[in-house]
């Protein structure tokens, strides 16, 4: 198995390699929103072995609380190395900034993955996985402590078994696409692509099969919710949706008559040439395809158009 794999192991390595080179250099707390990881780093300090303070306070979190959950494993452990060496915990960014830098990683992994799943031979999988480990958008945050990859893994973690067709498959997809809306609010649309994917199948089945596949997704994305807010009624922390309520009304940003042209400014902004790349790829499936039988056909235009 890892002779097949070999080339995704090597990309992999590198781009683990990369993100390590980028935290160590610094940078970690340079985006406001990073206060996000310090508030949880306080309230390890703030109720020090005190662990149903921890985990009130944790549940507590107002904004993109499963990033908050996430953090806490790497923000305990850079904690106790803290209090171990009798030093502040904040000079020791470096730990937590490459925990979360992997995020990235697992999503070029998740990528390929797809791609086999989905039907595809390993060199057309490695193709996508390599595509996805040169886009700068994958680096852009990977020395920083935000809630953008770690929630993009979980959407893709969502996608992978959003690629199957039986029950577990549509349960789990709502489970990862709901833990990954939690994770970063902002990724409804994200969230709602990969439950419509699902569901559709590329067009493989029948409406009642499309019905019943939503509906266990729908059942496993209001399952997280749910055991959120029985732990926050049992903690007495505030509720998830009364918080998601009140952050929604900060959103207040952005110039609507932009609109379409948006995505394709900061596409080439952050990606150049690369962009070109993937037009030319996306025209490439949809026009050069006169061998593909109709499966294929259909396959790469649900891709496309997704």
């Amino acid at each position: 198995m890892l002779k097949a794999h070999r080339p995704l192991i090597l990309l992999l390595a590198l781009a683990s390699l990369l993100r390590v080179v980028l935290v160590v250099q610094g940078g970690q707390l340079y985006w406001p929103d990073e206060r996000l990881y310090t508030q949880v780093l306080d309230i390890f300090d703030l109720h020090r072995g005190q662990w149903f303070d921890i985990v009130k306070a944790l549940f507590s979190t107002q904004e993109h609380l499963g990033f908050a959950l996430i953090s806490a494993i790497p923000a305990a452990v850079q904690f106790s190395i803290g209090h171990a060496l009798s030093r502040s915990g904040n000079g020791l960014m470096i730990l937590p900034g490459i925990v979360l830098s992997l995020a990235s990683v697992a999503s070029i992994a998740l990528v390929y993955a797809i791609a086999v799943r989905g039907g595809r031979d390993r060199r057309e999988a490695f193709i996508a996985a390599a595509l996805m480990a040169l886009a700068s958008t994958m680096f852009y945050y990977a020395r920083h402590l935000l809630p953008y990859d770690s929630a993009m893994m979980l959407a893709l973690a969502a996608l992978w078994y959003g690629v199957g067709a039986s029950p577990r498959d549509s349960l789990l997809c709502g489970v990862f696409a709901s833990a990954a809306f939690i994770t970063y609010n902002g990724y409804w649309l994200i969230v709602g692509t990969v439950l419509l994917l699902h569901m559709a199948q590329e067009g493989r089945t029948t409406g009642a099969a499309a019905f019943m596949r939503g509906l266990y997704a729908a059942i496993g994305f209001v399952v997280v919710p749910v055991v959120v807010m029985l732990i926050e009624l049992m903690t007495g922390a505030p509720l998830l949706l009364g918080g998601m309520r009140r952050l929604a009304g900060t959103v207040t940003d952005g110039y609507a008559p932009e609109g379409f042209s948006v995505p394709w400014a900061y596409f080439w902004h952050a990606e150049h040439g690369l962009l070109f790349v993937w037009i030319a790829a996306a025209l490439f499936t949809v026009f050069a395809r006169a061998g593909w039988d109709v499966p294929r056909r259909r396959t790469a235009t649900t891709w496309v158009l997704a």
